[in-house]
């Protein structure tokens, strides 16, 4: 139904009221509203048959008789009362409505759409101070359907035309007829509750996060993990003698290693901790690899390491594991962590070389026995003496350093050098050196060990060392610069060469012998007894041959000369008019030493152009190098000044590099550090010499 009206200007400029138009009669409201009442039956009868899905048009009634301000008045008397309580019903007659406790009469004051629009704000603002209830309805209302049943307390529906005032909101009230749902509340205060977060510090509790095994079952799974190994430098050096000398095999390698130390340890960390550890770190970090690789020839004249050589075949033999020994050097590349990508490896590596410089470089010899030797325990210490040393042990007898008894600081050398003229009974020629007793031989025979039956060794070395008979069968070579020129001074139109020790044709077993070793070893077993007072120290003596290979540079002694006459600071470092002809090597050295030479930038450069004279354009190391300059250190006597720091150091070593110039495989920095070493070694090698009894000797003598 469509209420008619008007809108009506109000005195406030700007406002309008709608005035709806009022019904003409009361009759034909009732009427309407009639058509909406439902006897029992009616209602019996709609809720059993079904809808035809036609379109039923809805008549509301008139809300005309219900505005007037008696009627509201006594409508909100009626549901402020607590005590009454009004039951609606539907009826057949014409009323709609009527109430159980006390029937409406009609109004008899005019309805509240004639009165003035002052009169119906008063009205409605006296009802809204007032909280207003809704009806209760009889359950007989229940089976109504969905539209008739939903008009309660005045509500209506949102799909209407309606613009007077109304008095309900069109919206529901929550705390009316309509229970607010129970999972809603829950929600909200599952919010509410989670919105605050209290955090406690329990220290001493464990992890609520995870499940927690019982103790009991975890001790009962639980792995036993050995300890970590602590390798100690016996062991790493027995893996580099197993390493050097013998064919690769990591198995029998790691049997051998286990049997000899009684240990257990997998193949893996065996193999890992000599080539992924020892050798990629190199010599520089561990003193024992140093030792077998690099100062100790492939032939071990000295038998250094037989000891340990017989012992590792001996247990392969009684454990039957197969192992071949090798014949010649098989070189492989070390002290590669020094350039590694990874900065942690450099770290390490530079760690690992600081550690050994502060230690010291340690020799490697036989463990003496320390059967005869007695043990007192003094509280957690034992106290080991004997009448000429001393180490301190734990209470399970395990040393804590290493001890090795007589024996002295012994590096091999990996540079030589030999002088020779028109004059030498050794030939030199497209091949290397030859000896005067294999020059007509097409085919060398192999070197003679010290020990053979025959002593043939014994006699030949005798004629040698004492400069008796006219065939040697050993070509003489010195590590001392000093000694090569001043015999050069004696000589017509010498040349002088470089030789690389370590080349892999002079690691043949027996071709290599040390003088001073082998002149100690001749006098004990009463063989030999020299006329003159030789001591050996320095020099060395090969079999037979120096192949071509192992000669990395020969020239004049005439162009030393002439480079120190065009170079006043190499003139003024290396002194030449100190070697005269008929002088001893000790006469000269005494001379240098008390000129002597302070180390500087300028003496640095100097270094440089030299170390180019003697091994520039070769394929002389960063290792050779470096005994280059300790060779002129030592012999010259060159010393640091007292005020020399790490800057002046650095400042030196760029001079150096920078007269050096370039050189194959070695960037500006690899030079750098060679001559810093070969400035250490050469400063350690003077300490070592003026310590000693020959050093005392030879200066008291000169």
């Amino acid at each position: 139904m469509t209420v008619g009206g008007t809108w009506q200007p109000l005195t406030g400029a700007g406002i309008m009221m709608w005035k709806p138009t009022p019904a003409s009669n009361l009759d034909e409201t009732q009427q309407a509203l009639s058509q909406m009442a439902f006897s029992e039956e009616d209602i019996q009868v709609q809720l059993n048959s079904s809808y035809d899905g036609g379109k039923c048009d809805s008549i509301l009634p008139s809300v005309e008789a219900t505005t007037t301000p008696s009627f509201m008045a006594e409508k909100h008397e009626q549901y402020r009362s607590p005590s009454i309580e009004s039951t609606l019903s539907a009826r057949s007659d014409n009323n709609m409505f009527s109430s159980d406790a006390h029937n409406h009469t009609p109004p008899s004051s005019p309805p509240l759409a004639e009165c003035p629009w002052d009169e119906q704000l008063k009205v409605f603002a006296d009802l809204s101070e007032e909280k207003t209830f809704a009806p209760v309805f009889d359950s007989a209302l229940s089976g109504l359907p969905n539209s008739i049943a939903s008009y309660e307390g005045g509500y209506v529906s949102d799909n209407t035309d309606r613009t007077d005032f109304l008095l309900d909101s069109p919206c529901p009230h929550i705390e009316g007829s309509r229970q607010p749902l129970q999972v809603f509340s829950s929600l909200q205060t599952i919010a509410k509750k989670s919105d605050t977060v209290v955090r406690r510090l329990d220290f001493g509790g464990s992890s609520k996060t995870h499940k927690q095994i019982p103790q009991k079952g975890l001790m009962a799974t639980a792995l036993e993990y050995s300890p970590p190994h602590r390798w100690t430098p016996s062991q790493r050096n027995f893996l580099c003698v197993l390493w050097r000398w013998y064919a690769r095999d990591t198995d029998a390698f790691a049997q051998l290693f286990n049997a000899v130390h009684g240990l257990e340890l997998p193949m893996r960390k065996v193999r890992d901790q000599f080539e992924n550890y020892i050798r990629l770190h190199g010599g520089r970090a561990f003193p024992m690899y140093h030792e077998v690789y690099e100062a100790t020839p492939f032939a071990d004249p000295a038998g250094r390491y037989d000891s340990t050589r017989n012992l590792i075949e001996e247990i392969a033999r009684l454990s039957g594991i197969e192992l071949h020994r090798l014949n010649q050097e098989v070189t492989s590349p070390s002290g590669q962590a020094a350039k590694a990508k990874s900065a942690l490896t450099r770290r390490n590596y530079k760690a690992l070389v600081r550690r050994a410089k502060e230690t010291g470089i340690s020799p490697v010899a036989v463990q003496p026995s320390r059967a005869a030797v007695q043990t007192i325990h003094i509280g957690g210490f034992s106290l080991v003496t004997d009448d000429s040393l001393e180490v301190f042990s734990d209470v399970e007898d395990t040393p804590l350093k290493d001890h090795v008894e007589g024996t002295s600081y012994f590096k091999s050398p990996c540079l030589l050098f030999r002088v020779w003229d028109a004059s030498s009974r050794t030939s030199f020629g497209p091949d290397g050196f030859v000896s005067s007793a294999f020059k007509e031989w097409s085919e060398i025979p192999p070197p003679i060990p010290p020990n053979d039956p025959y002593q043939v060794f014994k006699l030949l070395a005798h004629l040698h060392l004492s400069r008796i008979g006219d065939t040697p069968c050993f070509i003489a070579a010195a590590e001392s610069l000093i000694q090569v020129l001043t015999i050069a001074a004696s000589l017509n139109k010498p040349q002088i060469a470089v030789i690389d020790l370590n080349a892999p044709c002079m690691q043949q077993q027996h071709k290599t012998h040390l003088a001073s070793q082998t002149l100690k070893w001749l006098k004990t077993d009463g063989k030999i007894k020299l006329p003159y007072r030789y001591q050996g120290h320095g020099d060395w003596f090969a079999h037979a041959t120096i192949p071509q290979e192992a000669i990395l540079k020969h020239f004049e002694v005439e162009s030393l000369t002439e480079f120190c006459d065009h170079d006043d600071a190499a003139a003024r470092m290396m002194n030449l008019e100190a070697f005269e002809p008929g002088l001893k090597t000790g006469q000269v050295a005494s001379a240098l030493r008390d000129r002597g030479t302070v180390l500087n930038k300028t003496a640095a450069g100097a270094l440089g152009r030299l170390a180019n004279l003697f091994l520039g354009d070769t394929r002389a190391s960063l290792q050779h190098i470096s005994a280059f300059i300790a060779r002129i250190v030592d012999g010259w006597a060159i010393e640091k000044n007292d005020a020399t720091d790490l800057h002046s150091l650095s400042s030196m070593a760029a001079a150096f590099a920078t007269n050096f110039g370039s050189h194959s495989g070695c960037s500006r920095q690899d030079l750098m550090g060679a001559f810093l070493d070969g400035i250490d070694d050469g400063i350690k090698s003077a300490a070592r010499w003026s310590r000693s009894g020959s050093g005392r000797r030879k200066m008291k003598r000169h």
